[in-house]
């Protein structure tokens, strides 16, 4: 008592009153300071606004800037944003969307004439304003005025136009994002922002547009900005859309030597994603085209995407040898994945990307897991999923050993399911009793399925091995999903691997015979029972696989006649 505050204080006062949404509290600190002839400074000004904005209370924020408008000195371009933003506030139900945005711009455009220095932010709180509103196309004159308004030497500020470009990217209006390129473009002043060129680059790779996503990045690398994490993530997407696994790479080692790796375990697991799409597109669009005979790619887009290709190579010079994901030197390739990037170079580049991923804390899904798995089988069981009329294997069959990948998968599969096992991206899915061993495959995905079945087997084999040929087998309970009617239907037109087929299907390929239960009620409905019988498992892993593979069996659809009964064990 008897203790009167300055603006300091009372700035304290009302700020801690508006972070806990007190506007009455803190509107009676802010006439208690001038009933004892504290004057309010800009700060309180903008301190006092934010809170009536925290609140909801639009009006009452427009008072407050129309107080501080009468106050000499007061007026800043902070409090100009805060007035704009004000308007979005407003109760719409008793006013026309146009007429608040009419206002808005009306008290833009007198402040311009007072002299008022409006920055970037209060410009790009009038087109957040028009944007919220639903005034799209208002949205983007007002950008082409502000950006006019700049003077020949002056730099615009980069803030509107990154609010423009996010709402093109949310909007999809591929022409407006274009059209706000195209004024970075022709004004060599402008030094665009991060949230710039990541806007621009979503709305684009969003769309499919892989050439102008680029371009974005060709401006930016021009202008001497290196793309933040969320720039880079727009431009893999576009790679895994186009199928640009060797760009794709490129651009993450880029990403790694500028320090645009963040330490964010979900970026990583975008990023991995992304790769593994750009990969696994065209490998599988690989045999897809050699079976219909198509011809891939845009010539135009080819030519563009070898030529920003070897720009990053440039840029990668540098650090040839550090934290170096892919190192294509010079290839001719460029980022088609050609000839002369070889697949396990690619491979090995995206297990580096898994890895990096795993590093940073990411837990890859078994979606995720499926892909990489994906990328490690052989071409031969590409070609049979695909049925590919001129088989590249008939000269040389493909091993059946179980314990070499049965010539479906690489060895390093195997070692990466069990990763993932000791990770805990796998559910609990193997479990054994004295008669049996139950694999439960209900969720799973397809190929996943396909390698736990030969991680299963594969061990079965060095037991049966390592005991000399003495090993009793147990049964094999394999629980198998239920397809839906959906799947059923897809099925039938062959377009979509089930797991149940998947499963029989490799059963089938190395020569185990099985049997089907339809239904068990141990188990419930939403699974059919496959089981195979210790003599059937003793007599396929003893045999030495010397019998060459049989082009009629297919890996991908069943056409073997099923053994269906009641059996329990």
């Amino acid at each position: 008592e008897g203790i009167v505050g300055d603006v300091v204080l009372y700035n304290c006062l009302i700020s801690t009153c508006g972070r806990a949404l007190n506007l009455e509290k803190a509107e009676s600190y802010f006439w208690e300071m001038q009933s004892l002839g504290v004057e309010p400074n800009s700060k309180t000004y903008s301190i006092l606004i934010h809170a009536c904005l925290s609140a909801k209370e639009g009006e009452k924020a427009l008072q407050y800037f129309r107080d501080a408008r009468e106050q000499s000195g007061v007026i800043n371009a902070h409090l100009c944003a805060q007035a704009v933003q004000a308007h979005a506030m407003l109760n719409t139900t008793k006013t026309d969307p146009g007429e608040t945005l009419e206002g808005a711009l009306k008290l833009y455009r007198e402040l311009e004439i007072e002299g008022v220095q409006i920055d970037g932010v209060a410009s790009a709180s009038l087109i957040s304003l028009a944007s919220d509103l639903g005034y799209h196309d208002r949205a983007l004159e007002i950008l082409n005025a502000i950006s006019h308004s700049a003077g020949a030497s002056e730099r615009p500020p980069p803030e509107p136009f990154a609010v423009a470009a996010d709402m093109c990217a949310k909007q999809n209006d591929i022409e407006g994002a274009k059209g706000i390129l195209r004024q970075i473009k022709d004004n060599e002043n402008f030094l665009p922002n991060h949230e710039l060129g990541a806007s621009l680059i979503n709305a684009f790779s969003k769309a499919g547009d892989l050439v102008t996503s680029f371009e974005v990045l060709e401006v930016f690398l021009a202008r001497g900005i290196v793309p933040n994490s969320y720039s880079f993530s727009g431009l893999l997407y576009a790679c895994a859309c186009a199928g640009l696994p060797v760009l794709a790479l490129k651009l993450y080692s880029l990403a790694k030597n500028t320090g645009s790796v963040t330490n964010d375990p979900s970026l990583h697991g975008v990023w991995c994603s992304s790769v593994l799409h750009a990969y696994l597109k065209t490998r599988r669009e690989k045999y897809l085209n050699k079976m219909e005979g198509t011809e891939e790619g845009d010539l135009n887009v080819d030519l563009y995407v070898k030529k920003i290709s070897l720009d990053i190579d440039e840029r990668l010079a540098p650090f040839k040898g550090k934290n170096s994901s892919f190192s294509p030197g010079s290839r001719a390739g460029g980022g088609l994945g050609g000839a002369d990037d070889t697949k396990q170079e690619i491979i090995g580049g995206i297990k580096q990307v898994y890895r990096d991923a795993v590093g940073k804390g990411y837990k890859p899904s078994v979606k995720v897991l499926d892909m990489m798995l994906e990328c490690m089988c052989t071409n031969f069981y590409m070609e049979r999923i695909q049925k590919v009329p001129d088989y590249s294997f008939q000269d040389t069959a493909p091993n059946l050993d179980v314990s070499e990948g049965a010539g479906l998968f690489e060895t390093t599969a195997f070692a990466l399911f069990e990763e993932a096992s000791e990770l805990g991206v796998l559910p609990p899915c193997v479990s054994q009793s004295d008669l049996e061993i139950k694999v439960d495959f209900r969720q799973l995905t397809p190929i996943v399925a396909e390698v736990c079945l030969l991680v299963l087997l594969r061990s079965l084999k060095r037991r049966w091995d390592s005991s000399q040929g003495k090993h009793d087998f147990k049964s094999l309970l394999l629980l198998l999903p239920r397809p839906s009617q959906e799947e059923v239907e897809e099925k039938e037109e062959g377009s979509v691997p089930l797991v149940d087929r998947k499963v029989k299907s490799l059963l089938r390929y190395i020569g185990m015979e099985y049997v089907m239960v339809d239904k068990d009620e141990r188990y419930g409905d939403d699974c059919m029972l496959c089981i195979v019988r210790p003599k059937t498992i003793k007599k396929c892993l003893s045999s030495k696989p010397e019998r060459s593979f049989e082009s009629n069996v297919s890996l991908a659809y069943g056409t073997t006649q099923e053994i269906r009964a009641d059996y329990y064990l």
